[in-house]
């Protein structure tokens, strides 16, 4: 971790998280991305980077689309967004040292990620945000 770089890069979080719909709405976020985006850098250490960020580009059973997670850590680290599939096979084919760099590079953004979050109500109720996402994406 470096924690200049993770400081550095909370404004970027903030602004990562205000632009994904699906994670921040009007100003909420479900608390279960809390968790899961504190699950990141265990899932890392525990398994391997390619194997955490294969594990987060998918949402297979979530309750909350990890997906999202992965798509903003990318955001702040390459200052661009990209679909998480894409994200997931780039890692997928990447080498060393370029894998290691990256690695370090999400692992800081994802603790910029979890600060950032601080900024924001976190709404333990999923179905609210849920619905209203819904209910923008209908009008």
């Amino acid at each position: 971790m470096n924690k200049r770089k993770v400081e550095a890069w909370l404004p970027k979080a903030i602004e990562a998280l205000e632009e994904n719909d699906k994670i921040c709405n009007k100003g909420k976020i479900e608390k279960s991305f809390r968790g899961q985006i504190s699950s990141f850098g265990a899932a890392v250490t525990m398994g391997s980077f390619k194997a955490a960020v294969a594990f987060f580009g998918n949402n297979g059973e979530s309750a909350v689309e990890r997906s999202e997670l992965i798509r903003s850590m990318y955001y702040i680290v390459k200052n661009e967004w990209k679909a998480a599939k894409d994200i997931v096979s780039e890692v997928i084919c990447m080498r060393e040292p370029n894998l290691s760099a990256l690695k370090e590079d999400f692992l800081n953004a994802s603790l910029a990620i979890k600060l950032a979050m601080n900024a924001f109500e976190l709404d333990p109720n999923k179905n609210t945000i849920q619905k209203e996402v819904e209910e923008k994406v209908g009008e």
